[in-house]
């Protein structure tokens, strides 16, 4: 299964979360296999236990020099009260005159889902200059991918 942002989000020398505007894929040719729920609060829960590939992708923008993004997978075994980062990655751009600028980053992580209600994941970013994160209802830009690989 397949989610992305439909909003944009922006940030400036700060950490966030994706917190909403998520949707399952549905573009040309697009579909998803299996029994996900669109995330609350921009937090997946798994629709089965078993061992899930789990990737993130990210696309931003900038008007100027943005040397530092970061992006996140974070996970819970508590049903969601504590988060810790299982996956991230830096990235950036340097700036060239030329208007925009651009950025993307991928992060990926196989999570041991042995109880639905307690294995929970969500993702975040980091910038550290004002960029917007972006989003679209027909391509995937800022993104994740489940597949489950088999079981516990």
């Amino acid at each position: 299964q397949q989610f992305r942002i439909t909003s944009n989000y922006n940030s400036n020398n700060s950490s966030f979360d994706f917190y909403a505007n998520w949707e399952k894929t549905d573009g040309t040719g697009q579909g998803g296999f299996g029994s996900f729920s669109d995330p609350a609060s921009g937090v997946f829960t798994f629709p089965q236990t078993g061992y899930y590939y789990v990737t993130f992708n990210s696309f931003f923008e900038d008007s100027g020099s943005n040397p530092s993004a970061v992006i996140y997978i974070y996970g819970s075994t508590d049903g969601g009260s504590n988060y810790s980062t299982i996956a991230s990655t830096n990235f950036g751009t340097q700036y060239d005159n030329t208007g925009y600028n651009y950025g993307t980053g991928f992060v990926n992580s196989i999570v041991d889902v042995t109880d639905v209600a307690q294995v929970k994941v969500k993702f975040g970013a980091y910038s550290n200059s004002t960029v917007t994160w972006d989003s679209s209802s027909t391509e995937n830009r800022t993104y994740a991918t489940f597949i489950r690989l088999g079981d516990t």
